[in-house]
């Protein structure tokens, strides 16, 4: 998802200098939660693409910063190392707790919503719950989103702090959800943990297999990933010329294909009621005991 919001960024930003003039230097920091199947030499590559774009179409310098977890997202954004953040909206509500100056600006609308994670089985596991899965194998693609993860972490009992043998006796790591769920049909996992746009996208593709496939648990609904910015960061101008451009990025007649093509239907304005999406996440995923430490 990341990789399709830092291009959707980009897309905004470069709107931004066809009618308002050029925008001053920029840092951006994105989460690398949401870089999972994306490896330090794509994410130099991808880094280097973004920025050539934003500096030759605005004429101002633009880094694209990989960072590794949302408290030092926070630090960064506070100390003024960064100036903007794209983050998943519940690492957003933990970032916003420790730090009320934080301000979501757009949100970066997928194809595909609600998010949610879903652990699915085969149609013909007798299973009704969570418990009847104790001893079975998992499949828990390495590549997932972080909503997906969390919700494996803290509602499926395979957190990484967690022994997986007290209570499934082994958890795969295929390399993406579509692999997951092909060992799921040729039960070589009997369970597995995917993004519920993944699982629509692979009825889709194998819609014989899919129908061999149910949803035992699904997620309550994740609120959207966020373009955020510190209080003060960023002058008022600047932050309103931002918004602006992105979002009427999905009408612009180049950058509409790109964002058509990267699954984001566009950036939207911050739902009304994303306050308390935010606070919905938090008493349902608070921060591990350590974060911010």
């Amino acid at each position: 998802m990341c990789r399709r919001m830092a291009v959707g960024l980009a897309c905004g930003i470069m709107a931004a200098s066809t009618w308002a003039g050029e925008l001053p230097p920029v840092r951006i920091g994105a989460m690398a939660t949401m870089f999972r199947e994306t490896n330090a030499a794509k994410f130099a590559a991808l880094a280097k693409a973004f920025c050539a774009a934003v500096e030759v179409e605005t004429g101002s310098k633009c880094t694209l910063d990989f960072i590794a977890d949302p408290a030092d997202m926070r630090r960064q954004l506070s100390d003024g190392k960064i100036q903007l953040a794209l983050v998943q909206g519940f690492e957003f509500a933990w970032m916003k707790q420790v730090d009320p100056n934080l301000k979501s600006l757009l949100i970066a609308a997928p194809v595909h919503r609600p998010i949610k994670a879903a652990l699915v089985v085969s149609s013909r596991d007798p299973a009704q719950n969570l418990d009847d899965l104790r001893g079975k194998t998992l499949a828990l693609p390495s590549g997932s989103q972080g909503h997906a993860r969390l919700f494996a972490e803290r509602q499926c009992r395979c957190g990484n702090g967690d022994d997986p043998g007290h209570f499934f006796a082994e958890i795969t790591t295929p390399s993406n959800s579509e692999s997951a769920l092909h060992a799921l049909f040729d039960s070589k996992a009997q369970a597995a943990i995917v993004d519920a746009a993944a699982l629509r996208c692979f009825a889709d593709r194998y819609p014989a297999r899919f129908h061999q496939i149910r949803t035992l648990i699904e997620s309550p609904s994740f609120p959207l990933d966020v373009v955020v910015v510190r209080e003060g960061a960023l002058s008022p101008e600047v932050v309103r010329r931002f918004q602006a451009a992105m979002s009427r990025a999905h009408t612009g007649v180049t950058t509409k294909p790109i964002l058509s093509r990267m699954q984001i239907s566009g950036f939207e304005p911050i739902p009304p009621d994303f306050d308390e999406q935010l606070d919905a996440s938090l008493k349902r995923y608070p921060p591990p005991s350590d974060w911010g430490k």
